[in-house]
């Protein structure tokens, strides 16, 4: 999604900026579901995309990604 990171003071960590409770617990249980879909082989997987979900709304949106050819990955930021 970056092919090149941004700087540490334009990037915080959670622990500097902050982190609303919940949040931490909705991703878990995404991640967990989308491990068992891949161990059981059913259902369609995030693979690919970025899913973002928007706290005040409640809302999700997933964001289709192109894979990066292997010619063009900065393997320093990755």
């Amino acid at each position: 999604m970056f092919p090149n990171a941004p700087s540490p003071e334009l990037a915080p960590n959670c622990a500097e900026a902050g982190v609303l409770g919940v949040l931490p617990g909705i991703v878990g249980s995404v991640q967990s579901a989308e491990a068992i879909k891949l161990i059981l082989g059913i259902g369609d997987l995030l693979s690919g995309q970025l899913m973002v979900i928007d706290a005040k709304s409640m809302k999700t949106a997933s964001l289709q990604f192109d894979k990066i050819p292997e010619r063009e990955k900065n393997y320093r930021n990755v």
